[in-house]
């Protein structure tokens, strides 16, 4: 999506990934913020208009869009050579953003930052430790700053996620209704591992 995204083309162009193609976090079950996707050479979103959107998300398709990422891969085999050859200088970041709008959260970046996240993304699985893989997306080149998005991807994500599920129900049946979640979150990740223990899980239903 960021590839393609990257060569659009017409003004107020966005992408909105949103319930039913979220699952909760595969850790304490938190539900998911919907994700915006923003060129932003081509578009300026303000939560007001991110609000909007969300709710014409819920109405009933009106079509389907052919997503092409043509150069995609020939661009992750160049990265993967570049990797093992020199060091290139990071794409333009003017514009670039990763934050919380609106109850969403933002990914808006130029077509060049857009490109590298995209192959950045698409690389993920080629180092694989302990069944997960990880990468930071970067919205500024500085070097005094820590990555401002992450994508993460696991072997067992499905396991996870059912696994959250069952912890974070069980888990909220047991303590006072409305407990901040900085006090119910560490009780789901320790119950994690008691719900793992038990077995079978069926991770189509959690």
């Amino acid at each position: 999506m960021l590839w393609g995204l990257s060569y659009q083309r017409l003004p107020g162009t966005v992408v909105v990934i949103d319930r039913p193609h979220l699952d909760p976090n595969p850790f304490d079950a938190e539900p998911a913020d919907p994700i915006v996707l923003v060129p932003a050479h081509l578009t300026n979103l303000t939560a007001q208009a991110i609000r909007r959107l969300r709710r014409r998300v819920a109405e009933p398709s009106q079509g389907t869009v052919r997503w092409h990422t043509w150069g995609l891969d020939a661009e992750l085999a160049r990265m993967r050579q570049r990797v093992r050859e020199c060091w290139e200088s990071p794409a333009a970041d003017h514009g670039a953003a990763v934050e919380r709008i609106g109850g969403a959260l933002v990914f808006r970046a130029p077509p060049a930052r857009l490109r590298e996240w995209a192959v950045d993304v698409a690389a993920l699985g080629d180092d694989m430790r302990h069944g997960m893989d990880y990468v930071y997306l970067e919205a500024s080149n500085s070097p005094l700053r820590w990555g401002d998005g992450e994508v993460q991807i696991f072997s067992d994500y499905r396991r996870r996620v059912a696994v959250a599920g069952i912890s974070r129900r069980e888990v909220l049946a047991d303590v006072p209704e409305g407990s901040a979640p900085a006090d119910v979150h560490p009780r789901i990740w320790r119950h994690n591992g008691t719900v793992r223990a038990r077995g079978r899980v069926n991770t189509a239903t959690g």
